[in-house]
């Protein structure tokens, strides 16, 4: 029997003015702007699976002026992606047939539990998808099994 147990908090999420004008001219880098913050923290209690629609307060974001720095941090502090909880799973069993010929059968589940690994929201302000989380990021359960002969 062997066992995969995988449980991790989620990313830092990094947001996106959504404008693809840059202050690379003025040697500060070619990232895209960051949006304005209102002071507020954009954290939103409950469950993954009910903060799909709004994952975080997007209303405490808006957009900069062009060529403007945003006064929101690089990541967010109180805002982090959806965790990954997964569980790998497998069985063995040896049948000896003869004195020198075994036959060993094998059954594996991948994902066992069958949860749902949530992607990350959309960190991009202007868009209209802005703070929903629209894709998953796992399989669902899969099952194979096996013969192996050992001889």
């Amino acid at each position: 029997m062997n066992g995969i147990w995988t449980r991790q908090t989620g990313f830092p999420l990094n947001l996106v003015n959504g404008t693809n004008t840059t202050l690379g001219s003025a040697n500060a880098g070619n990232e895209l702007l960051r949006p304005n913050n209102n002071g507020h923290s954009a954290h939103l209690d409950g469950s993954d699976l009910f903060r799909l629609n709004r994952y975080f307060d997007t209303a405490v974001f808006s957009l900069t002026t062009p060529f403007t720095f945003g006064t929101t941090g690089r990541t967010l502090p109180d805002v982090r992606g959806p965790g990954q909880h997964n569980l790998d799973f497998s069985l063995f069993k040896n049948f000896r047939v003869r004195e020198r010929l075994t036959v060993q059968f094998r059954g594996e589940a991948f994902n066992a539990a069958n949860s749902v690994q949530f992607g990350l929201p959309n960190l991009t302000t202007n868009s209209n998808q802005f703070g929903r989380i629209t894709a998953q990021n796992n399989s669902p359960r899969q099952l194979q099994f096996g013969l192996k002969l050992l001889f």
